[in-house]
């Protein structure tokens, strides 16, 4: 009887395992725990499987990233990104990829959390991992000449890069990722080609290097450029990203604006034209009157 008792004990144990056990895990595409300096993207893969003997429905999965890291879609960050399997086959495998990218750091090494809550409706079970981010020794500052501009007009892009750091920094290239409608006389660079060059030495530097572009009359509104700056130290080779946003001045409101004040001008100089008009009425009337008084006088 006990021997009965114990397994069908065993069994009422193994029945999760059997019919609906998955096994979530995260890691970085790349090495096992990361080293990322500020804006270096990393790929990161979830990948859930189910080693049941049948198929799971709704199944969820979202990944938090802890403040100071962001999830990357679409170029958008977020501090948080949700999944839906729909069914998970019995023995089937899903896979999942996405980019963190950490914010600005501190001094030193800091470790941040990546956490995984998976499960059917409700988030049942979870898992994570982390990586660590720390100051990079190559600084990338990256601005715009004119934030606001009109379509057509040249503006430029301003690259600063400096080597902060204690060794020698290698092989700096970069490029700038643009939208459709903007045009780039010189897109891409490398450290040889700069003018001056930005050096590989400890504390050699670059400031405000230009990169001219123009923007098509299609384009209204906001939009993005991402510089994307490559270099290699004793770490290995690092990609970093910056982006930038311009405001294109809307050409209908621009006229529009031009209409109004050119209005406004016509009615001053009205009002002011029917004022000297009133003026001249009034003194021509008080002459005459004084006139009249004096022949009276006389």
């Amino acid at each position: 009887m006990i021997k009965v008792a114990a397994f069908f004990a065993a069994f009422l144990v193994l029945i999760p395992a059997v019919f609906g056990y998955v096994s979530v895990e995260i890691f970085p595409v790349e090495g096992e725990v990361l080293t990322l300096y500020p804006q270096e993207k990393a790929q990161f893969k979830i990948i859930a499987t189910n080693l049941g003997m049948e198929t799971i429905a709704k199944f969820s999965i979202s990944c938090f990233a802890e403040e100071g890291v962001f999830i990357l879609e679409d170029s958008q960050k977020a501090q948080s990104k949700s999944w839906s399997l729909e069914n998970l086959e019995a023995g089937g495998r899903k896979e999942i990829s996405f980019f963190v990218k950490p914010a600005e750091a501190g001094t030193g090494e800091e470790e941040k959390k990546l956490t995984v809550y998976y499960g059917t409706e409700t988030y049942t079970n979870y898992t994570g991992t982390h990586l660590n981010v720390t100051a990079s020794p190559l600084l990338v500052e990256v601005s715009l000449e004119k934030p606001s501009m009109r379509s057509d007009e040249e503006n430029s892009v301003l690259l600063t890069l400096q080597n902060k750091g204690k060794t020698p920094i290698a092989n700096i290239t970069g490029e700038l990722i643009l939208p459709q409608e903007v045009k780039c006389s010189q897109q891409s660079f490398s450290i040889n080609k700069l003018d001056p060059e930005a050096g590989t030495q400890p504390g050699e530097r670059v400031e405000n290097k230009k990169f001219p572009f123009t923007i098509s009359g299609e384009l209204e509104g906001e939009g993005t450029i991402i510089v994307r700056v490559q270099f290699e130290d004793e770490k290995g080779v690092h990609t970093v990203e910056k982006d930038i946003s311009f405001s294109v001045q809307d050409k209908t409101m621009i006229l529009y604006l031009i209409v109004l004040v050119v209005l406004l001008l016509v009615i001053i100089a009205l009002v002011s034209r029917r004022g000297r008009s009133s003026g001249e009425g009034t003194r021509r009337e008080k002459w005459k009157a004084e006139k009249e008084k004096t022949q009276a006088q006389e």
